[in-house]
């Protein structure tokens, strides 16, 4: 497995932009907001999506449970990918705590946007 990689920010500095940039690299497979309250964001391929209100609510259970497993499952959705990464915003519906834990994690790069 190639980088694993975590982009914080704060809303409206771009990392949607970001995201779409590194997405469209054939190395890369950058997940949205993992970290809000009651969703965790994953991508997925086209067609997918039939399947991401399970792949979903079983990484839900699993934050709650077991971090690193959570984290681990995340990053092994590559689909095919080297590098693997997520959006963790500051904002009013994440949680704030799982992006304290992404930041302090160092098996993880940090991409910081201000």
């Amino acid at each position: 497995m190639g980088a694993r990689f975590v982009i914080v920010a704060a809303a409206r500095t771009g990392s949607n932009r970001l995201v779409a940039q590194l997405q469209a690299q054939r190395d890369v497979w950058c997940h949205g907001e993992i970290h809000q309250v009651e969703h965790c964001w994953v991508r997925g391929p086209a067609g997918w999506n039939r399947t991401f209100p399970k792949i979903e609510q079983e990484l839900l259970a699993l934050r709650k449970s077991n971090l690193r497993a959570f984290y681990d499952s995340v990053f092994s959705l590559s689909h095919g990918r080297e590098h693997v990464g997520f959006k963790a915003l500051f904002g009013r519906n994440n949680n704030l705590e799982l992006t304290k834990f992404a930041i302090r994690d160092t098996s993880t790069k940090k991409i910081v946007l201000a």
